[in-house]
């Protein structure tokens, strides 16, 4: 994996999915994903929080967030992933991307809204919202 990551250096921005089961020596990875300007994916599934490691070897981050559903704590997870970035925002970050997925993906929408919602009035953006389709009432309503 390091003759590729190594090969990848100066090539465009790249981050990878690391493995907390494979941890091994935290700091020597994350120095070396520094070195080499390379960002380390940070996966947030509400039944792993063990491997949600919130180190920024670039000035980019990319947040895979694993919704459960729309339960409570999706929301709350998602309130303390936009006080980590406007945190982040705070000491230089540049760049977020937010990947949103679910067990069940029509749940994603109703909390990509809400993601964007919460980041436009904390950051002061102006992120785009779903626009969400009214169904006719009828036989699939």
């Amino acid at each position: 994996m390091i003759k590729t990551l190594k090969a990848a250096e100066g090539k465009g921005e790249l981050q990878v999915q690391v493995g907390c089961a494979k941890w091994g020596n935290r700091d020597n990875l994350f120095n070396m994903l520094h070195e080499l300007n390379i960002g380390a994916v940070i996966t947030d599934a509400a039944g792993r929080r063990d491997c949600v490691h919130m180190e920024l070897p670039t000035l980019h981050a990319f947040i895979r967030f694993v919704g459960n559903s729309l339960d409570k704590t999706d929301y709350k997870r998602v309130d303390d992933w936009v006080a980590r970035i406007k945190d982040w925002k705070e000491q230089g970050l540049q760049t977020v991307w937010f990947f949103m997925h679910q067990h069940d993906e029509r749940y994603s929408p109703e909390l990509c809204d809400y993601v964007a919602e919460e980041l436009n009035k904390a950051l002061g953006l102006n992120l785009l919202r779903p626009q969400f389709i009214e169904r006719e009432k009828g036989l699939f309503a």
